[in-house]
């Protein structure tokens, strides 16, 4: 019999460390994240009448609590009470605003390229997809991410093509 040996992967101290710091640069972007969103947000609501400012106001604010509220989750070891059940759906419903604002903010900066059928169907999906992980099990809404996320590929890939396309254009 081959005794494997056992896999080190590191010192607890160290690995420790490297969380710390993790968790550091993560509550760092958050921050730059909500005090652009809220100042974007108070220039919307002084009479700056700018839908896209607006919208990525909205953007910013949804991406920093996601910044926080993903991955390696590191809202809770702030709160150590914070339910995991709520975190995970809040975790998937600002991924899924995030696209549906994503596409909003496209449509208001390229009106000519964007086509507003396209902004319909992503608020639909973006809806349909929130209504699931709302009201649907956890192990149902973190499955059907999957197919969430060619809808991701095909925004960013038709993201890309409205730039280089308004680019090209002007």
């Amino acid at each position: 019999h081959c005794r494997s040996p056992a896999i080190w992967i590191g010192r607890y101290d160290t690995l420790h460390h490297q969380l710390e710091n993790r968790f550091l640069i993560l509550f760092l972007i958050m921050g730059l994240f909500l005090m652009t969103g809220v100042s974007l947000l108070a220039f919307a609501l002084v009479g700056y009448q700018d839908r896209g400012l607006l919208i990525f106001s909205l953007v910013c604010l949804v991406n920093a609590y996601y910044t926080v509220g993903s991955e390696h989750y590191p809202l809770h070891h702030l709160f150590l009470d914070y339910p995991f059940e709520i975190a995970i759906r809040v975790e998937y419903l600002a991924f899924y605003w995030i696209l549906g604002l994503y596409w909003q903010i496209g449509r208001a900066v390229f009106p000519d390229t964007v086509k507003e059928s396209l902004v319909r169907i992503s608020f639909w999906i973006c809806l349909a997809f929130s209504i699931w992980t709302i009201v649907g099990p956890i192990y149902g809404f973190t499955y059907t991410v999957r197919i969430f996320h060619l809808v991701t590929l095909f925004s960013l890939i038709y993201g890309v093509w409205a730039v280089w396309s308004t680019a090209i254009g002007h």
